[in-house]
């Protein structure tokens, strides 16, 4: 659609829009009013300095809010009558709004005013969103167009359906009578309007984005490595919070995840799997390997995605982005950095080791997984014995230890809480807990946490072990067991962590905004230090 097409299509279009909103206003005086508010200007001398009406105070100081919002709904309406053709009249944007803004002043129902002044901030939030990317889009381009057009065009109609809404004082009077929520169409009216607006600016970011990206990409694809210049902030290394001052035994698995990316190869993407069941330790082989070549300087870049989940996948390479401070990248938009990463990859001459920590399927990765063509390695944790042949070359199998193993990883745990000769004379029940546990590493792991709080000795814990009648010779008990020797504190904090992501909770989460907020037994959350 060629220029005066689109215009052409606007114009037919708004017309629509106007005439719709107008017959929804039946009442003669309501019809007079959305014609008195033109523009900005008389919203402001009529509207906000000069209301007639007696209104409380809530009211007044509601509508003192409005004004600093209107200014960018008035540069937002000045764009859509400049911009979009010379036939467009914006002006019933502004009488609808009037309107809107006179009957929830006069409602006698508490709270109106104020939901319609938070929507107004919520709009002009958007259009402050959207006139940035008008900033970097000289001359305006059709899609542009196009998304300022449907914003106003959803805006217009928000305000006539609110007005309608706040006039209908049979529905207010049913609600009442009915002791019915009077606000629910409101705030569905509302919440439809701002995910149709929301769609459209998501919208709008990926092309702006890709058509700000499309040089450097270019670039990137470029066979010619002198045509390419790497700008990432190396070196870089992402780890999660370090788990591995007590790595215990695995040693060979190391080795052989060294040997597997050291032969010789014809690819120069090299990949492997740690596949296992959970708990015995897979993550903590990565992240001691990725550790281990950091440090001897083998490597100038340690990625690591979170892969659980395609969210956390997308949301992990935009943190890759970032962190590596690429060109172009865009907070918030995964597919766009999720194509830089790639392509970084690719193309980099730096040395990389990407790890894709507790992945489950193939299908979280496949959009994800780095180009034959790249010259790095990727490194694969997973329950999922499969992802050992497809997409990684091969896989090497982290399995529970032994009993003799597991004994000695448990008294490895406590050697710094327990003297040297009550670790002797503990090894025997070490053995046992271990063989009931049958090696896995976190139950052990948790057993050591129980012992160390509680000042037990391990054949005590034995002992509380083989009294849960209902496990014999599982990991069950151990979370129970857990579970049962927190104190009320921590109980309360597990209960909310319940709740949240596995990883990266932020702390600003727990950092209550009114402590005179928190219900009783939490009070103990407020730091009286800080």
């Amino acid at each position: 659609m060629d220029t005066r097409e689109l215009e052409q299509f606007f114009q037919t279009e708004w017309l629509s829009t106007v005439k719709e909103c107008q017959e929804k206003i039946k009442d003669r005086e309501d019809k007079r009013t959305v014609r008195s508010f033109r523009n900005y200007d008389d919203i402001v001398e009529h509207l906000i300095n000069d209301l007639h009406e007696p209104l409380s105070e809530v009211v007044l100081r509601d509508l003192s809010m409005i004004r600093p919002r209107l200014i960018e709904l008035r540069d937002f309406s000045d764009d859509f009558g400049r911009e979009l053709g010379p036939r467009l009249d914006p002006s019933p944007f502004w009488g609808l709004m009037g309107l809107m803004v006179i009957a929830a002043a006069q409602m006698q129902e508490q709270g109106a005013t104020h939901r319609v002044v938070q929507m107004l901030k919520k709009l002009s939030r958007d259009v402050e969103i959207l006139r940035g990317y008008c900033s970097n889009d000289e001359p305006r381009s059709n899609k542009l167009k196009e998304a300022i057009f449907e914003i106003f065009v959803i805006s217009t109609k928000l305000f006539g359906d609110v007005a309608e809404f706040l006039r209908d004082d049979d529905h207010f009077m049913r609600c009442n009578l009915a002791g019915q929520d009077v606000w629910k169409p409101l705030k569905n009216m509302i919440e439809v309007a701002t995910r149709d607006i929301e769609e459209s600016l998501k919208a709008m970011e990926r092309t702006v984005t890709l058509s700000s990206n499309k040089a450097w990409l270019y670039s990137l694809m470029s066979p010619s490595p002198r045509t390419w210049k790497d700008d990432a902030t190396l070196p870089c290394v992402m780890l999660p919070p370090a788990r591995n001052a007590k790595f215990f035994n695995r040693d060979e698995v190391i080795n052989r995840i060294e040997k597997h990316f050291n032969q010789p190869s014809c690819q120069a993407f090299r990949s492997l799997t740690l596949y296992g069941m959970a708990g015995v330790g897979k993550t903590h082989v990565a992240m001691k390997y990725a550790q281990t070549l950091s440090a001897a300087q083998k490597v100038s870049v340690v990625l690591w995605v979170e892969g659980e989940t395609e969210m956390k996948v997308k949301q992990s390479f935009t943190d890759i982005a970032r962190r590596l401070q690429l060109p172009n990248y865009v907070p918030h938009s995964h597919d766009d950095n999720r194509l830089l990463v790639l392509t970084w990859l690719q193309q980099t001459n730096a040395s990389w080791l990407i790890v894709y920590d507790n992945v489950d399927s193939f299908e979280v990765l496949h959009s994800h997984w780095p180009n034959s063509a790249a010259k790095g390695h990727a490194l694969i944790t997973t329950r999922n014995t499969t992802l050992a042949y497809e997409p990684a070359e091969t896989g090497i199998e982290v399995s529970a230890w032994d009993k003799e193993t597991g004994s000695q990883f448990l008294l490895h745990l406590l050697s710094g809480h327990i003297s040297a000769d009550m670790l002797a004379s503990e090894a025997k029940s070490a053995l046992e807990l271990s063989e009931r546990l049958s090696g896995h590493a976190l139950a052990l792991a948790r057993m050591g946490g129980v012992i160390h709080r509680r000042c037990w000795t391990i054949q005590e814990l034995v002992e509380v072990y083989d009294r849960q009648p209902e496990f014999k010779h599982g990991i069950g008990p151990v979370w129970q067991i857990s579970f049962e020797n927190l104190n009320t504190y921590s109980s309360s904090l597990l209960s909310i962590f319940a709740l949240c992501s596995a990883d990266k909770i932020p702390q600003g989460l727990l950092e209550p905004e009114m402590p005179e907020s928190l219900p009783k037994g939490l009070e103990w959350f407020v730091d009286r230090e800080k």
